[in-house]
């Protein structure tokens, strides 16, 4: 087999525009359960108003639509305000180029 650092070169190139280094798994408001494990947890569901979520589904397509991204996100950041954008969504995310 292959072997990282002797037959395949490794080079850490830092973060792409809107890559991130972890995942939130729970948000500050969720109620946590416990599960009988110490290292897992659930978070209790909340109860969702389907009317009100239909209607945003079509907002956000009717913005998916549009050549300027930006409306949509601004829209997606106020529906979840822990969305955390790509500040720069014009920007394409570079090739890496190992040597």
């Amino acid at each position: 087999g292959l072997d990282p650092d002797k037959n395949i070169a490794i080079q850490f190139i830092g973060l792409k525009p809107g890559e991130k280094l972890f995942e939130e798994l729970f948000r500050p408001s969720d109620v946590r359960k416990d599960t009988g494990h110490p290292d897992i947890f659930m978070a209790v569901p909340e109860e969702a108003d389907t009317a009100l979520l239909r209607g945003q589904m079509r907002e956000l397509k009717d913005l998916c639509s549009m050549p300027d991204p930006k409306p949509l996100l601004k829209r997606i950041k106020e529906l979840v305000p822990a969305y955390n954008p790509n500040p720069h969504p014009d920007k394409k995310a570079e090739k890496s180029h190992l040597p």
